[in-house]
């Protein structure tokens, strides 16, 4: 499967672990990620915060008490580019025209970009295991999932009991015809 890689599973973003108390506001901390840096002048918390801006989400309102529109917002960031500008405590520039990530999208990319071990092992505190949507945990892409003899595919196949397999592939010469 090209979206797993074959493994059947995909590492996510876990809204319960970049969220864990709800009842927190982001001023008060209650993203996991952004929580150790609000109100600094960190970058990545100018660009959050403008996000927010962007969008009118308040910043002292509980988690729970955002609207869905506001939390799939600072989940996924922008649905347009924004034209902005950024600038670091020592000075520097920088001007992006570009979608602001949100937390999950960041967190994501961020672990999916990294060389480092010790970043990725950080990225994995604010992520799951899920089973992969594209091949549901097959570990395979559709091309290979078609081939079917005797109406099963390899998957069904490798998942047979071996009692049931040795019975299966017992009965096969009796069901292919020499088209098969």
């Amino acid at each position: 499967c090209p979206d797993c890689k074959g493994l059947g599973m995909k590492r996510e973003a876990d809204i319960r672990k970049m969220i864990p108390n709800p009842k927190l506001s982001i001023l008060e901390g209650g993203l996991r990620y952004y929580s150790h840096i609000v109100n600094t002048p960190n970058l990545e918390w100018k660009e959050f915060s403008l996000l927010c801006e962007l969008y009118k989400i308040p910043m002292d309102k509980p988690w729970e008490d955002l609207s869905k529109e506001e939390q799939h917002i600072i989940l996924y960031g922008s649905p347009v580019a924004h034209q902005y500008k950024l600038v670091s405590s020592s000075g520097n520039t920088t001007h992006r025209n570009q979608v602001i990530e949100g937390m999950k999208v960041k967190l994501e990319r961020l672990y999916r970009e990294t060389t480092s071990d010790w970043m990725r092992e950080y990225y994995e505190i604010f992520m799951s295991d899920h089973e992969c949507t594209s091949c549901h945990g097959k570990r395979l892409n559709e091309a290979a999932l078609s081939v079917r003899i005797d109406g099963k595919n390899i998957y069904e196949v490798s998942a047979m009991q071996l009692k049931d397999l040795r019975n299966w592939v017992k009965e096969l010469p009796n069901k292919l015809s020499d088209n098969d």
